[in-house]
């Protein structure tokens, strides 16, 4: 068992407070605690009403300026002192808060109870409370749970406190309670948990409806399901339609162990179209034998539609071979025959082929979507075809055609088409914005970019009201100690609903906190607004001058490249892996430190900056070597790995360098390079440094 020894103030402070979990001291200790909350604002309040007093005599003489001088010197002293003992006051609670975190997890309540006085005032209190109940949950504490309901009801704790009290009350079989407490909820356990406590309540023929929609998707569902989908079964469900329609959506989802099992309930003849399926999904050129599929059953079309669009993945000329073989053979309907055209449309337009174009005007308008309507440009971009570039961009939904991107590429078209007037009043218009088209329409007029930043002057008043409210300091707390993910959940709650000029203001308080990403990600949404010191903010700057200079690297071009993998996010980590401020992949930083000889002990030091910068700036030297020094080329290799590059270049090489950037095959590495573009450029204006991107602009035409 832990013991913590406690010192003297503690115990002192523990006098005459019961016990935290009592009932009935609980309710007076609340009582105590709102109380308490009431008075400091009610001083607060007083504090921000109070304005300091103006002199507006001119004659003021130069002995009364210098005793209000005097004044004034004494009252900052006075504040500076009380600022420094709030400070102490809350070094302490936040040492105490830590030793009550340890005290619940060691079941040692008694010992937790005497720091409970000290506490109360500390942001962070609603968590201790959070991690008591949450620790003693199994023994069903109900009148803790409602009380941090009704207290707390807009912490973002709440709702992980309710998962984790459902699944409790679930355990035991309280489904009435469970129906009380539960609500609507994107979890499948909560959702099949309250079918079941429907079922047990006897609301049988509504829980029934619900679980059948539970059970017909194209995945498995968790195990908390079993029950009500059992019962379901007992009353004579699923029919055999309803089998086959969740095995064909779990086909379309590669959920082949849930298709085997579906089969297994179904007839022979379906068992063996599961297997057929998995060996087309694993060699889709097998659509090419036509023996192989039975006419007669109404799924083959869909296994012949996905192998094809599987085949089309990898080559869209042998998909279009194999569709000039299957068309004559097997009875497809509209819809399939479309999604088999519109798949080798696009997959010909991706891959840079002079068909791909004329296919993607073979889509029928009910068939046609976003992708369809864009790639018809690129494709016509790609091979220079001017006019159906621009006929297209005019087909564009109206929303759509006002976008930078597609205005640039209007005014390009119009060039091309010897229209120089039209197309430079286009680019004209286009210059005047801060964004990657802005840059482009800026070198086509022969001008410097220049970036514009908005200042917002009128921001103390809401930045003071702000920082007091109990969300806000919660999330300061929390990012102080370092508990970035719940800091930002906490911010995320509050900013999430501010007008454009108060998510400015937030934003601008967040970065003088130095906590970057929260002031770049507060800003995302405030569409009107580009401050350019809060958005790009200049962190590390002697170490990332350092490992530039001695790499040979353009330092803007590092702030950019950071500032697109992490906004300077302290634990960055990304769904597939990638660490750090410069998102190294573990298995890529592994390489890069045997090669070059930089010690990495374990994958975990890259969430060190020191660490991931060196290792950062050492791989990205890397690709500009291996691309002769092209900055677009080793930007994209960056983004999309070295080998995929080198392999699109092999048929792309020759492009313009607008044209191959926004025709290249994926999505996140098109955005990519065009932000570390504007990225590089506003960073050189904070750097007072050049970086010359358009010579790699101009070698590509």
């Amino acid at each position: 068992m832990i013991t913590i020894q406690l010192n003297i103030r503690h115990l002192c402070l523990w006098l005459g407070v019961s016990l935290l979990f009592a009932p009935s001291a609980f309710a007076s200790w609340e009582i105590a605690l709102a109380a308490e909350r009431t008075t400091q604002s009610q001083v607060t309040q007083q504090k921000a009403n109070v304005q300091p007093r103006t002199t507006t005599k001119k004659s003021a003489t130069k002995k009364r300026i210098t005793k209000k001088a005097a004044k004034q010197k004494a009252s900052a002293k006075k504040t500076t002192k009380a600022n420094a003992e709030l400070l102490s006051k809350l070094e302490l609670q936040r040492q105490d808060f830590l030793t009550a975190e340890k005290l619940i997890q060691a079941n040692q309540f008694d010992e937790f109870q005497q720091l409970v006085p000290s506490l109360r005032t500390y942001p962070l209190y609603p968590y201790l409370l959070y991690a008591a109940i949450k620790q003693r949950i199994d023994t069903l504490p109900y009148a803790d749970v409602d009380r941090f309901f009704a207290q707390y009801a807009d912490l973002p704790l709440v709702k992980s406190l309710r998962y984790r009290w459902l699944l409790a009350l679930a355990k035991q079989e309280r489904w009435q309670d469970y129906l009380v407490y539960y609500q609507l909820s994107k979890s499948s356990k909560l959702q099949c948990h309250f079918l079941q406590a429907q079922l047990e309540d006897g609301d049988k023929e509504e829980a029934l409806e619900q679980i059948q929609d539970m059970w017909l998707v194209g995945y498995s569902q968790p195990k908390e399901c079993d029950d009500a989908f059992d019962y379901w079964f007992s009353t004579g469900g699923p029919n055999h339609a309803q089998i086959r329609e969740r095995l064909q959506m779990a086909l379309q989802n590669k959920q082949h162990g849930l298709a085997k099992y579906l089969a297994s309930l179904t007839t022979a003849q379906d068992r063996q179209y599961v297997k057929l399926w998995r060996r087309v999904a694993h060699q889709p050129q097998l659509v090419k034998q036509v023996g192989l599929f039975n006419k007669s059953n109404p799924m083959v079309g869909d296994m012949l539609v996905n192998g094809v669009q599987r085949l089309a993945r990898r080559d869209g000329m042998q998909a279009f071979q194999a569709w000039r073989i299957l068309k004559y053979h097997y009875p497809f309907n509209r819809e399939q025959r479309q999604q088999i055209i519109r798949t080798i449309g696009m997959s010909l337009a991706i891959q840079g082929h002079p068909d791909g174009l004329l296919w993607l005007v073979k889509v029928d308008k009910d068939y046609v979507d976003a992708n369809v309507e864009e790639w018809r440009v690129r494709s016509a971009i790609t091979h220079s075809r001017w006019q159906q570039a621009f006929y297209w961009v005019a087909q564009l939904p109206l929303d759509k055609q006002k976008k930078s991107i597609w205005q640039y590429w209007k005014a390009k078209s119009l060039l091309g088409m010897q229209q120089k007037i039209k197309a430079n009043k286009i680019f004209q218009q286009l210059s005047k914005g801060n964004d990657y088209y802005a840059y482009l329409a800026s070198q086509q007029l022969g001008r410097k970019f220049t970036l514009k930043t908005d200042n917002f002057k009128d921001k103390d008043n809401f930045q003071k009201n702000f920082a007091q409210l109990a969300g806000i300091q919660r999330a300061k707390e929390l990012f102080t100690l370092k508990r970035y993910r719940a800091a930002r959940r906490e911010w995320q709650a509050i900013v999430s609903e501010l007008p454009e000029q108060q998510r400015w203001a937030a934003a601008d308080l967040a970065y003088q906190w130095g906590w970057y990403e929260r002031a770049i990600f507060s800003l995302f949404k405030a569409y009107d607004i580009d401050d350019l010191e809060i958005e790009f903010p200049i962190v590390h700057k002697k170490l990332v001058v350092k490992k530039a200079k001695r790499l040979k690297l353009n330092p803007a071009w590092v702030y950019a490249m950071m500032r697109q993998e992490s906004a300077f996010m302290l634990d960055a980590h990304s769904h597939a892996g990638a660490m750090g401020l410069m998102q190294l992949m573990p298995p890529t930083a592994r390489t890069v430190s045997r090669k070059h000889k930089i010690p990495l002990k374990s994958r975990y030091e890259l969430l060190k900056p020191a660490k991931n910068i060196t290792l950062g700036t050492r791989y990205l030297r890397d690709m500009l070597d291996q691309f002769d020094g092209d900055l677009i080329y080793a930007t994209a290799a960056y983004n999309a790995g070295p080998a995929r590059i080198t392999r699109w270049l092999e048929k792309s090489q020759n492009l313009p360098a607008d044209v191959w950037i926004d025709t290249l095959p994926w999505y996140e590495t098109r955005k990519y390079i065009k932000n570390i573009i504007v990225f590089a450029k506003i960073y050189g204006q904070h750097l007072g440094i050049d970086v010359d991107i358009s010579s790699t602009f101009n070698n590509k035409k």
